[in-house]
């Protein structure tokens, strides 16, 4: 008897086991939740989404008014890594594990962790293992695996893509599948009124979807990824949220040193490569070299300043200068010595009824060596 006890008590916890294992393997539903300006936070079972409105549980909050949203339903290992990141034609980065032809013209297949879609090639900036795609070439440009060709792509039929060389009179077929990069001539279009956004990897620039029941692509409204997204956070662009580097600059002064002038960066670094702080890449903000100083016209219309301020990754852990916010002439913000090796500075600044804001860089204990400084994800929230 104390043989078959155990035998059935192993066997109870084997059962307990399985059953939490399964359990574990079930996606865990989830609340929809919507975090205002106002540090305020509502959840609500269901999620649907107005013109201008987003509606939880059946109370309407204005999306103007939105900072983030985090959809319902089942978690999401949408932020799973990719071999293949596909630049849309607004600046958004989708990732992919397989990129096909499509079965109609014109079209690529891709598969990845937000499942199966069909992208049409006129929503499509390029591809590659590489990062972004490089707008603003006079040229479209393939990498295939004997090296790159430059162009113009003519289309997509058959599996093929017809593509025309500087080096061939004729046009070229070359299978999709074998493609390894694309880099469109189409410059970046980033798209009009309010976005959700999503950072699936901080290496790439977020994936743009429009408020809309199925949270279709913004770059190719008639496909919806929402499913995929559950549980990401999305953040509201085009409400009350303004970058810095959207604003028109109302003076500039770049002195540099030794007759060496570094330009102001708006979105990249200095080198023209992406924005990174404290191990980040972010999508937007701005880089400024010593010793320099940049003006906005802020005239009164907005009431908060947000960023992360320290010293670009590009040249961490080098470094040390003054950096200082002025608003109205009046200092906002300072520090006498900003270094490469600190960590990132949060700033959270009260700008309500500031006409002008003003950065100012300062040489710092080693001159100008290394003195990139970077205000990332700066953006101001528009008064009411």
């Amino acid at each position: 008897m104390a043989y078959h006890r155990a035998r059935e008590s192993r066997a109870d916890r084997g059962l307990v086991f399985a059953l939490l294992a399964i359990a574990a393997a079930v996606p865990t539903a989830r609340c929809a939740t919507v975090a205002t300006y106002d540090g305020q936070t509502a959840t609500g079972e269901t999620q649907t989404f107005q013109a201008t409105s987003v509606s939880l549980g059946g109370t309407k909050i204005a999306l103007a008014d939105c900072d983030w949203i985090e959809p319902g339903g089942h978690a999401s290992a949408a932020a799973t890594r990719a071999a293949i990141w596909i630049t849309l034609g607004d600046g958004g980065c989708l990732p992919a594990t397989r990129i096909e032809a499509a079965d109609i013209p014109d079209a690529i297949a891709v598969e990845g962790p937000l499942g199966p879609l069909v992208i049409p090639l006129s929503a499509v900036a390029g591809w590659g293992d590489a990062g972004p795609a490089e707008t603003g070439r006079p040229q479209d440009r393939v990498t295939l695996e004997s090296g790159a060709l430059s162009g113009s792509v003519l289309g997509i039929a058959d599996g093929m893509l017809r593509f025309k060389s500087q080096l061939d009179p004729k046009p070229l077929d070359l299978p999709v599948a074998k493609i390894q990069a694309l880099r469109l001539a189409t410059p970046i279009r980033a798209p009009k009124g309010v976005v959700l956004s999503v950072t699936l990897d901080p290496d790439h620039a977020p994936l743009l979807v429009l408020p809309k029941d199925g949270l279709p692509l913004a770059a190719a409204p008639t496909l919806a990824v929402g499913k995929a997204l559950g549980g990401q956070r999305l953040r509201v662009e085009g409400g009350r949220r303004v970058y810095l580097g959207s604003l028109k600059l109302s003076a500039t002064d770049e002195a540099g040193a030794f007759g060496v002038v570094w330009k102001h960066r708006i979105d990249a670094d200095l080198d023209g490569g992406p924005l990174a702080l404290g191990g980040v890449h972010f999508p937007h903000g701005l880089t400024v070299h010593s010793k320099a100083r940049l003006a906005w016209d802020l005239g009164g219309a907005y009431e908060r300043l947000h960023a992360l301020a320290g010293i670009s990754d590009l040249v961490a852990p080098e470094g040390d200068c003054q950096v200082a916010l002025l608003a109205d002439g009046k200092p906002l913000w300072m520090r006498d010595s900003v270094k490469g090796s600190d960590k990132p500075i949060t700033l959270d600044l009260d700008v309500s009824g500031v006409k002008t804001l003003e950065l100012q860089v300062e040489y710092g204990a080693r001159y100008d060596i290394g003195d990139h400084v970077t205000l990332a994800d700066a953006w101001l929230l528009k008064t009411r």
